[in-house]
């Protein structure tokens, strides 16, 4: 993780988390397509989106908004909560 830049060396034996701001729609789509093509999960929480551990150390932010903008995504409903199904 170290050599890869996720994790940078404070002292000895202790290490922080490098986290990479994403802001650009299309890196964002890609990240999200991968999730769902690992089918790992039938569906996402709109708000467990952004906290994949799949996609360490990437950060991202994602909102219903621009979800239901995109033709790339499929919002349902599943227990009463909006969620990112994987086709």
């Amino acid at each position: 993780m170290k050599q890869i830049g996720a994790i940078e060396n404070v002292k000895i034996g202790v290490y922080r988390i490098k986290k990479y701001p994403v802001t650009d729609a299309k890196t964002i789509q890609v990240l999200l397509l991968a999730i769902l093509n690992l089918k790992e999960k039938a569906y996402y929480e709109i708000a467990e989106l952004s906290s994949i551990p799949q996609v360490f150390p990437f950060e991202y932010n994602v909102s219903y908004e621009w979800l239901h903008d995109s033709e790339l995504f499929t919002l349902s409903n599943f227990g009463g909560k909006i969620v990112l199904t994987a086709d």
